[in-house]
């Protein structure tokens, strides 16, 4: 599943802006001309007041908002990029550009919601299921991924719950309560079966995913080594929900291939 699925919501994105700004500029930002204004492309709204009015709260030596240099902190959204949020997330744009490519394949969409709220233009009618409709879109068009293939990416659905950044996608998922001991968390985290488990298997991850994280694989290594499973952990740094750079895109491919060959005599 993309990195850029996972996500923060708005309010921390604006607080992600503020902050930023606080670190590099913050203490030079109150005292420029009005030819430097800050946030000059902004219209006179009052969010940009807000903003400009936090800024100088916590910048100010002898406000009682006054934040240390020390102490100030950066918060960024999708995993370290700002990106728009208006007037949608640039994932559901790509989600609803799939389900348009995808239709051909799918001649029921059209008779369907929300894929025919999607394909006629009509986002009130596509997501007017709320969370619901929105995840079934973002599961059908998901660079070809079912959910039973997401599914298999998580190893603990508990510990994802707590710890992932999607929010609460694996509540709408699983349709279930993640502290019930007897429901689908648990009966459906491939961890509790690792004694059943049979085949070789190479976990790969990213070290800095958010979605998935780094956790869920060391669970699954942990299972499948303790179950007697040949298995590898391969955990490539600086990536998140996929990889970006060469070097490991490279490595992970050789690495399948040779998994592949050694097992099943390729």
């Amino acid at each position: 599943m993309p990195q850029r699925f996972c996500q923060l919501r708005k309010r921390h994105v604006v607080l992600a802006v503020v902050l930023v700004g606080i670190l590099q500029s913050a203490g030079s930002a109150i005292a420029r001309s009005a030819a430097e204004e800050p946030l000059v492309s902004w219209n006179e709204v009052a969010s940009k007041h807000a903003i400009l009015e936090f800024v100088k709260r916590v910048a100010s030596e002898g406000s009682p908002d006054f934040v240390p240099v020390a102490e100030r902190i950066a918060v960024f959204d999708n995993d370290g990029t700002l990106w728009s949020e208006q007037p949608m997330y640039f994932q559901l744009a790509f989600a609803l550009d799939r389900v348009k490519a995808l239709a051909p394949k799918h001649p029921e969409w059209k008779t369907t919601q929300p894929f025919k709220g999607a394909l006629e233009g009509d986002m009130k009618a596509a997501l007017a299921g709320g969370e619901r409709s929105l995840m079934a879109i973002i599961a059908a068009t998901h660079a070809g991924m079912t959910t039973d293939e997401f599914s298999a990416a998580v190893t603990d659905w508990l510990s994802f719950h707590n710890t992932t950044n999607i929010g609460r996608f694996d509540e709408l998922f699983l349709d279930a309560d993640p502290y019930d001991p007897d429901g689908d968390y648990f009966h459906r985290s491939p961890v509790v079966h690792a004694r059943r488990v049979k085949a070789p298997t190479l976990v790969m991850h990213g070290e800095l995913d958010l979605c998935v994280p780094l956790s869920q694989g060391q669970e699954m290594y942990r299972a499948l080594a303790d179950a007697g499973v040949e298995t590898q952990l391969v955990v490539y740094p600086r990536e998140g929900h996929g990889w970006s750079e060469r070097e490991h895109l490279l490595d992970g491919a050789k690495r399948m291939r040779d998994w592949f060959d050694r097992h099943l005599g390729g």
